[in-house]
């Protein structure tokens, strides 16, 4: 279950690949650790695309996290899905509402 969400940079400066900043993923992760939390997984946006994981978000996934993708068209959010890397393959994850 999801509790908080923490922004994180996007080092690439690009609207089609990301590489989250080591300093916000090291101060988000000591936050939720002062909070008893864990981190689990990450999101980002797919703009022009799918909410499916490209190439690149399995090349650069862990294993056991979640992946939270949202797909934008023209600046507007219209697919919501969440992937869980599983023996090297993406498996979809139901998303609920609280």
């Amino acid at each position: 279950m999801v509790l908080d969400a923490w922004r994180a940079h996007n080092l690439d400066h690009a609207d089609d690949r990301y590489t989250i900043d080591p300093i916000d993923f090291l101060a988000a992760d000591a936050d939720a650790h002062a909070l008893a939390l864990e981190v689990i997984g990450v999101w980002h946006s797919h703009p022009h695309g799918r909410a499916v994981p490209s190439a690149t978000d399995h090349a650069q996934a862990w294993a056991g996290w979640s992946y939270v993708i949202v797909a934008t068209l023209a600046g507007r959010a219209w697919d919501l899905r969440s992937w869980r890397l599983d023996d090297g393959v993406f498996v979809e994850e139901t998303l609920v509402r609280p």
